[in-house]
């Protein structure tokens, strides 16, 4: 049990006492649990069983693999019935932009494999593919939290790959499941009813496939990143080392991350796709295997009889072009654009006679981060540039990082690059690619909080493909350079672009109920009814999806505050009347701590400026921070920084003039401290 769960769990007993349980012996304990979980998954509802079990067919000499999957509809009234935090979320949706019959909302799906692991070894049989939905039309914020995700499948991997069509025919009986038959989400929706008994309808098509280049490979059964012809949207695209377009003659075969090619890439459509595939499975029914093997070269596709697209019962449903969506996360952070930019920057730094491995270990050392980004590095940010780690991520050409310690990091590699890097002789092209490529990666993920637009992103990555050309960069560009092309066109046609950040941590549930798991006799239908019915639980929570501004697990100030805060308001308050807490959410950017760095805006004259919190706090319902105001020394917005001298300033503030949580670094003196400003600050 983590810290947070058993603190609520605590603050519960504290609150309704112990529950009174029927048995104390341990196996009767199991029993509790169990019924409690069956209580879910087994609860009445009009649109059939919680979980359909449904026989699919496997390859030869393979036995047939029961596939376990939610039942969306039943599961989606059963939580709007619990009267909580969904129920809200979706009234309030639909307040603003009814779901009908002739304007559905949109469904998201994502697959993604997990490995839960086990104690005593890696079992490669506890590795599972888990597919998760959620609804478009819940906005960019609402879906950066993970509980706004729905588990639908947690299929042990090794079964998955022996079903016939894989992924496809996984992914499409849920599909089928979803939007064809009596229960249809598209043409009968799903009606849903309060507890006070007041309903609603709504209707939903399959909007967009949002995954990695993995998971769209083994969906669409694309080349993918090894193919001749590895991007299934530019069927006019060809890697270099193919030598076709070489050979080609024309312009019309392009193999280049350059900025005239890239308005002409992503020619397919939804037709095209469909056409080429039953073209391959033709050809295939009536020729050998080496030629259908060259045929599928040239087509950029496997042939797989079980294809999503050959399945004439979704031919109305799945669109390949028009739903297919690119992770930015794992195009940039992950083994991505970002990873490889690093290693090309330090090593022609290296080149050039400077060490810059060793000089950004150093570097990162000066930094402190925002409470909740530290307290989740266990051993620091600046452990991802020592020695060790350095020398694995030259081997590679690729910085060996998680994708979110590489998120932190971003602020100060730029800090690095313009302090340290973009003066050397011979290392401004570089520098200023790297500097673009930064600028991408910002961009996109500035895209939630309703900053960015498509054009803007465009614009991002064609000043980046032009500056790789001037770096000399070209033969690095791997697949998912070529892939940020498509990032703005999926922006364009969505309104926005979500990310895989909120499924990796939906995974870690999957992980820790996997984990714990030892009948393995029944381990898809443990694994999926305890993510359910804990799921479940958190959907009938009043704060699940609460992002008001306030205080985060508040509790009563001590004695000290309230002396301290009580004399400085007009109106009447008791000690009772005061709470504090360790963090709270100041906007829709997030949250900040206490000892964080924060900046303030409209203060002093000055568009922003810094302080540091001390507490936060709210009276009756009120809710404020005691910060203290630091003095301006000296501003550099273009490069992203600045100075301040700290000094102890109180000063009281509402928590929505924070406008964002600051990397920051002390001078040895301790009195004067540099901040990097944050993204659109």
């Amino acid at each position: 049990m983590s810290q947070s769960a058993f603190a609520a769990m605590v603050s519960d007993i504290k609150r309704n006492g112990l529950p009174d349980l029927a048995t104390d012996h341990a196996s009767g304990m199991r029993k509790l649990v169990a019924g409690a979980r069956n209580a879910v998954v087994g609860s009445d509802s009009q649109y059939g069983d919680m979980i359909y079990r449904t026989r699919l067919d496997a390859m030869p000499g393979k036995p047939r693999v029961v596939l376990e999957h939610l039942n969306v509809q039943a599961y989606i009234q059963y939580a709007y019935g619990l009267g909580g935090s969904f129920a809200n979320l979706v009234d309030s949706v639909h307040r603003a932009r009814p779901s009908t019959l002739d304007v559905p909302w949109g469904v998201i799906i994502y697959a993604d494999e997990v490995e839960p692991g086990q104690e005593l070894a890696a079992r490669h049989e506890r590795k599972i593919y888990a597919v998760y939905v959620t609804i478009r039309e819940f906005g960019p914020l609402t879906i950066s939290n993970a509980e706004a995700w729905i588990t639908v499948v947690t299929q042990p991997s090794h079964e998955l790959h022996t079903v016939a069509g894989g992924l496809g025919t996984v992914i499409g009986t849920c599909i089928e499941s979803m939007f064809l038959g009596e229960f249809s989400f598209t043409d009968v929706g799903v009606n849903l009813v309060r507890r006070d008994g007041s309903q609603i309808r709504i209707y939903l098509d399959l909007a967009m496939f949002l995954m990695d280049g993995a998971a769209h490979k083994e969906l669409w059964n694309v080349k993918g990143d090894g193919g001749m012809f590895f991007c299934m949207l530019c069927p006019n695209l060809c890697t270099r080392a193919s030598q076709v377009a070489e050979y080609a003659g024309t312009r019309q075969i392009i193999s280049d991350f350059l900025p005239e090619d890239l308005d002409r890439c992503g020619t397919a459509t939804d037709d095209s796709i469909r056409r080429t595939v039953r073209r391959l499975a033709a050809f295939a029914a009536v020729n050998p295997a080496d030629l259908v093997r060259k045929r599928e070269m040239v087509a950029g596709f496997n042939h797989n009889p079980h294809n999503l697209l050959l399945n004439p019962r979704l031919e109305r449903i799945v669109k390949p072009v028009s739903q297919f969506c690119h992770d930015g996360m794992h195009l940039l952070l992950s083994n991505g654009v970002v990873n490889v930019m690093v290693v090309l920057l330090f090593e022609k730094a290296r080149a050039l006679g400077m060490n810059a491995w060793v000089a950004m270990y150093a570097f990162v050392q000066s930094y402190a981060w925002p409470h909740n980004v530290q307290s989740k590095v266990m051993r620091g940010l600046y452990d991802v540039f020592a020695p060790h780690r350095a020398e694995r991520s030259r081997d590679k050409g690729s910085l060996s990082c998680q994708a979110s310690e590489l998120l932190s990091l971003i602020p100060v590699l730029r800090h690095f690059c313009i302090q340290h890097l973009l003066g050397i002789a011979g290392m401004q092209n570089a520098a200023n690619a790297f500097l673009a490529c930064l600028d991408v990666a910002d961009t996109y993920f500035a895209i939630p909080f309703g900053e960015v637009t498509p054009e803007m992103l465009k614009l991002r990555v064609e000043t980046f493909a032009a500056l790789v050309f001037v770096a000399d960069w070209n033969e690095y560009t791997i697949p998912k350079f070529h892939w940020l092309v498509h990032l703005w066109k999926h922006m364009r046609r969505f309104g926005y672009l979500p990310n895989c950040f909120p499924t990796e941590r939906k995974n870690q549930t999957v992980k820790r109920s996997g984990g714990a798991v030892h009948n393995t006799r029944t381990y898809q239908h443990s694994i999926l009814t305890d993510v359910t019915a804990a799921h479940a639980a958190r959907m009938g929570s009043a704060s699940t999806f609460d992002v008001h501004v306030g205080l985060i697990e508040p509790f009563p100030a001590n004695q000290q505050m309230c002396g301290y805060l009580v004399p400085l308001f007009e109106f009447e308050c008791a000690p009772d009347d005061v709470r504090t807490a360790r963090t709270a959410r100041y906007g829709v950017r997030g949250v900040c701590a206490k000892g964080d760095v924060v900046l303030l805006k409209h203060q002093q004259g000055c568009d922003i400026v810094a302080a540091e919190v001390w507490f936060h706090f709210d009276v009756l319902g009120e809710p404020g921070s005691l910060v203290s105001v630091w003095e301006l020394l000296e501003m550099h917005k273009d490069a992203g920084w600045a100075l301040w001298r700290k000094i102890d300033n109180p000063t009281i503030v509402c928590l929505d003039d924070i406008v964002g949580v600051c990397i920051h670094s002390v001078y040895p003196s301790g009195r004067v401290v540099k901040t990097l400003l944050p993204y659109g600050a």
